[in-house]
């Protein structure tokens, strides 16, 4: 296939695939970022106030970044720009003592955070349509470079200064800077639409009212905010569960990324599946049931050990959630809306469901402990894949089969 692309498609692609790699610097830091905290004498409760502080900003901010992708001419340097705040975020909160501190620069950092996705996933959807791949050609390279930096930080952890982690993700997040200077602009721009939909005056409210009338679409939204609320908990306490269980700073390293790790062939494999065999809201559905199932077991084991399986499983079921949910945006949208859609589904329903998620499971964690996040986590992923299935495509509508 790569033989009958031309020079410039050829270097977009791996140029691509090289920014993704980079996007996942933060995994030199994610896995002791809230350990961190405590051990700075962060309460629970304050952990999740940072958090939802850096939802509110988001949610505030993504709006104006997408308008401004639709509206400016230069696209890429709006990516550019989100993408340098955020470096100099990490390397400014890396040098934060106390709360009030790590609460200001996380909402700095946020500031820049907000564009990143729903740009990056949109340029990566217009360079595999170039090339004819699927989009997870790419975006498991985001996996491949977890894995990556997260071993190098496991392994180096112990003998660094904590700052140094800070430093490097920075690094990560210049690097991605450079690699979009070479890319083919058109890449940056909105998918060509024809002159009827030229015409039409894209309007946010115009298009949330359309999806709000839009059955599946309303499922897919219950099925967010149901499973974000409840899970809320485990994506900021399982590390300081593991900790708890004996995990050593270097094996938290390790650990966070097992599920990366799946992802790389797992990715690809969900692509193909979908292309061939299976809707894209099938897949999501399967995934849910799959994660309800691994927390479950966590909660009724809780142990190093069943995390790390819950690590393994949880890869390929995220794979199956991550390609699903573009196929179903990139499916269920016309070409001037999928920027915003994504922006809707990647950053602001997340960002509203953090804003209350974050210090419910703050407060949860400080007055039941971790291991009872499980079972509400489980519930949550039960309930949602209720209401995704209960609202799934109706065949004899002529829906597209995503």
């Amino acid at each position: 296939m790569n033989d009958l692309l031309t020079e410039q498609q050829q270097r977009d692609l791996r140029l691509a695939r090289w920014y993704y790699f980079l996007l996942s610097g933060p995994a030199l830091i994610a896995p002791y970022l809230n350990v961190f905290y405590t051990r700075l004498g962060i309460t629970g409760t304050e952990i999740g106030t940072v958090a939802a502080v850096g939802s509110i900003v988001t949610l505030i901010v993504a709006p104006i970044w997408t308008g401004f992708g639709e509206r400016w001419a230069r696209p890429r340097l709006i990516l550019q720009l989100a993408l340098l705040v955020v470096a100099a975020g990490y390397l400014v909160l890396g040098l934060q003592h106390h709360f009030i501190g790590i609460l200001i620069t996380t909402a700095c950092l946020a500031l820049g955070a907000a564009a990143i996705a729903p740009f990056s996933d949109m340029l990566a959807m217009t360079i595999a349509s170039s090339v004819k791949k699927g989009f997870g050609d790419i975006r498991v390279r985001a996996s491949a470079g977890w894995v990556v930096f997260g071993i190098f930080g496991g392994l180096v952890i112990e003998h660094v200064e904590m700052y140094f982690m800070f430093i490097i993700t920075a690094l990560a997040y210049g690097g991605s800077v450079l690699t979009l200077l070479p890319i083919g602009s058109a890449h940056f721009s909105t998918r060509h639409v024809d002159n009827a939909d030229k015409n039409v005056q894209y309007q946010f409210k115009t298009v949330l009212g359309n999806l709000m009338r839009h059955r599946p679409f309303i499922g897919l939204c219950l099925m967010l905010v149901v499973a974000g609320l409840t899970n809320a908990g485990i994506q900021q306490f399982e590390n300081v569960f593991l900790s708890q269980l004996g995990a050593s700073d270097g094996m938290l390293g390790i650990l966070n990324v097992l599920g990366a790790a799946v992802e790389v062939p797992c990715m690809l494999w969900a692509d193909r599946l979908m292309d061939r065999r299976m809707s894209a809201h099938r897949g999501i559905l399967i995934s849910m049931l799959m994660t309800a199932g691994i927390r479950l077991l966590v909660m009724i084991v809780p142990s190093v050990g069943m995390i790390v399986v819950e690590r393994v499983i949880g890869g390929l079921a995220y794979s199956l959630f991550a390609i699903g949910l573009m196929r179903f945006v990139v499916a269920e949208t016309l070409p001037h809306e999928t920027r915003t859609v994504l922006a809707l589904v990647n950053i602001t329903i997340p960002s509203l469901i953090n804003m209350l998620g974050s210090p419910l499971g703050g407060a949860l964690y400080d007055s039941i402990g971790p291991r009872w996040l499980y079972p509400i986590s489980a519930l949550g992923y039960l309930l949602s894949w209720v209401a995704l299935y209960f609202t799934r495509p109706r065949p004899e509508t002529g829906a597209p089969s995503i």
